[in-house]
């Protein structure tokens, strides 16, 4: 079925098609995730993250309770892309016989196959300084336990 854009959410439920189409691929695979791979996940992460920033800052005046919650899912979701970083610079190149670059990607002048490297590097840092501007240190180092503290929309009496 064709996107339309004239309904919203239509392009999110062909993203979302399109990463469970991925999945049932996937299955079929052998072997550790690839750099392309994880790449194109970061991607998906970079760019839910800033749908989440959308989505706390419509949310958050109106609907305290919901902007709360959505504002933990995105900070896991950075969470969840600063890991999928990390993967990508921790698996085997795609070229054999390549070293894999040790570390995080403080060197941006590092060479990578059809720039694959720099690109990820890059994202990771645009989503970063974003991250930095509305996320404190304490929040990204809460634990996830599913419960949300929001502001109370009015004073409670005793």
């Amino acid at each position: 079925m064709p996107v339309s854009s004239s309904e919203p959410v239509a392009y999110l439920r062909a993203a979302t098609a399109g990463i469970r189409h991925h999945i049932r691929q996937a299955a079929a695979l052998i072997g550790p995730a690839g750099r392309h791979e994880l790449d194109t996940l970061h991607a998906h992460l970079a760019v839910l993250h800033r749908l989440f920033d959308e989505l706390v800052a419509r949310s958050v005046a109106e609907a305290p309770a919901e902007g709360a919650h959505l504002q933990a899912a995105r900070i896991r979701v950075w969470q969840a892309a600063a890991l999928t970083h990390d993967a990508f610079h921790a698996a085997p190149p795609a070229t054999p016989g390549q070293l894999p670059i040790a570390g995080h990607c403080q060197d941006l002048g590092c060479e990578a196959p059809a720039g694959t490297l720099l690109t990820i590097c890059q994202r990771h840092l645009a989503s970063g300084a974003t991250v930095r501007l509305r996320t404190t240190p304490a929040d990204l180092r809460s634990p996830v336990h599913g419960h949300v503290s929001y502001p109370r929309d009015r004073e409670e009496t005793p």
